[in-house]
């Protein structure tokens, strides 16, 4: 546009001097022509900018990582005069999308309009931006243009992929002995939340037998209801390099065996209680799919930004006293202090796996003494999982770990 610009102005130059030195009919009518062109052509284009109209739309604004997004743009020019020079610019997704999307440059006829249509898959896992950034008219002497801006992007949300493993090896183990309720919540006997009129159906082991005979009406006890977990997955949301894109794969891996791993444990019958920080305590009970399906939407567009150590989380969640449920630990970063708190947690009887996601192929740095760590650990009954971020997690779990 600067060189039109500079084109245009040499002209006018030329012919006022042609006007100047010469004069007559021919050379003002040149001179005229040329003061007259951006005149009309601004008229035009300004014209043009307020009868053009876009359309927008995608086909899913939700999808697993791996899975097309399809883009449909319409264009319509509703204006008597041609737009000839059209500039479409889109979002990029943060970098994610593949393929990434190019500047498109087209004219419109009047009365027309242009449909366009790109399909793009993403990178990696999260929440994007897709769709028309901007749109540049320019006028035919190319020295004027407007833009419109689209300050309400498409929003599109991508979930990390659920492996279908068939086995992890949880050992499911007996639950302290309770009185069993209903969809593998337990009552806690020793806690009475309330006493109400006998119903057809109560057991007969809560009648209240001394408050019966009192009011002489069959009187029956409620316990506290608690969540009986066979297992208890608590996951390190610990950032394990500072450049996003590096980072972004290193989450998708960790996520992506997580949920793995939780699905398959869901599904060999186990209760679990999931676990992580992400700026509080966030804590989910679970024990079928329709669970599973509210902790993969939830965890799926989690941040790795914890703010404190990962073995502070461990020691605050993991109960030394009355039931031992199956611990599953999964992190990036594996360090002596880990090494130390599995080994404490292990000695109180407790079963645990670990499930490390190496960030090695992407860092380019291989941390010295983590293959030992792992070793020892291995030799010590912890299951470990090393996953590395090429690795099929079906291969890795169904091998049933180191």
């Amino acid at each position: 546009m600067k060189r039109n610009r500079v084109l245009y102005i040499s002209l006018l130059i030329l012919a006022f001097v042609f006007v100047y030195f010469h004069g007559g009919r021919i050379p003002y009518m040149l001179f005229y022509t040329v003061i007259a062109l951006p005149i009309v052509s601004f008229v035009h284009i300004f014209t043009g900018y307020f009868v053009f109209k876009y359309n927008q739309n995608i086909d899913t604004s939700t999808i697993v990582k791996g899975a097309k997004v399809t883009l449909s743009l319409c264009i319509v020019n509703r204006g008597l005069f041609i737009l000839p020079y059209v500039k479409i610019r889109f979002y990029n997704g943060g970098g994610a999308l593949i393929p990434e999307p190019s500047i498109k440059n087209l004219f419109i006829h009047p009365f027309s309009k242009r449909e366009l249509c790109f399909e793009h898959r993403f990178k990696y896992r999260g929440a994007f931006d897709v769709g028309v950034s901007d749109i540049e008219i320019q006028d035919f002497l190319g020295i004027f243009k407007f833009v419109r801006r689209n300050k309400r992007p498409l929003k599109v949300t991508v979930l990390p992929r659920v492996v279908d493993i068939d086995s992890i090896g949880i050992n499911i183990q007996d639950l302290p002995d309770q009185i069993s309720n209903s969809g593998n919540f337990y009552e806690d006997v020793s806690v009475i939340d309330e006493i109400n009129k006998y119903n057809y159906g109560d057991s007969l082991r809560k009648v209240h037998w001394k408050l019966t005979a009192k009011v002489n009406e069959l009187m029956v006890k409620k316990y506290e209801s608690t969540f009986g977990a066979n297992a208890i997955f608590i996951v390190d949301l610990t950032r394990v390099v500072s450049d996003p894109a590096k980072n972004a794969f290193i989450e998708d891996k960790h996520i992506e065996a997580v949920v793995s791993a939780l699905r398959c444990t869901l599904k060999n019958g186990a209760n679990v209680r999931f676990i992580y920080y992400d700026g509080a305590f966030l804590s989910y009970d679970c024990n079928n799919l329709v669970d599973f399906e509210n902790i993969y939407q939830a965890f799926g567009k989690v941040t790795f930004n914890q703010e404190i150590s990962y073995k502070d989380i461990i020691y605050s969640q993991v109960n030394n006293s009355g039931s031992k449920p199956d611990i599953f630990l999964s992190t990036s970063i594996v360090d002596q202090d880990l090494y130390e708190t599995i080994c404490r947690i292990m000695s109180s009887g407790y079963h645990i796996s670990l499930i490390y996601v190496s960030p090695e192929k992407i860092t380019g740095e291989k941390k010295l003494g983590v293959e030992q760590i792992l070793s020892e650990l291995s030799g010590a009954g912890i299951k470990v999982y090393n996953i590395n971020i090429g690795d099929n997690l079906k291969d890795i779990f169904n091998d049933r770990g180191e």
